[in-house]
């Protein structure tokens, strides 16, 4: 289990979901945009904000995974630099997450 979170690549069920949030990340953004230009409802631009965040943040994360099946050879390099990218894509997802329900 734990090895399918630190190497997503190597899941297909995963990876999939990689190329779908790839696919998504300009439908998302699109009305994100327009939401914020028009002066939507709190509740909408919030909805479409914790999309992005959760998306980008997913496919950023199994990229840089991929980074580094292709890029960091040793072991034991390779397993402190997976477990470096889960925490600081983690951190970063939790934070931008408090951001956006902090401010109204």
């Amino acid at each position: 289990m734990l090895n399918n979170i630190l190497q997503p690549e190597l899941n297909n069920s995963l990876l999939k979901k990689y190329h779908t949030s790839g696919k998504l990340i300009i439908p998302l953004l699109l009305p994100s945009l327009v939401f914020r230009k028009y002066e939507a409802s709190p509740y909408v631009k919030k909805s479409f904000d914790v999309a992005n965040i959760l998306n980008i943040g997913y496919h950023s994360y199994v990229s840089t995974s991929c980074i580094i099946t292709d890029y960091v050879k040793p072991k034991s390099l390779s397993s402190i630099t997976r477990i470096l990218n889960f925490n600081s894509h983690g951190i970063a997802v939790c934070g931008l997450l408090y951001y956006v329900y902090k401010n109204k």
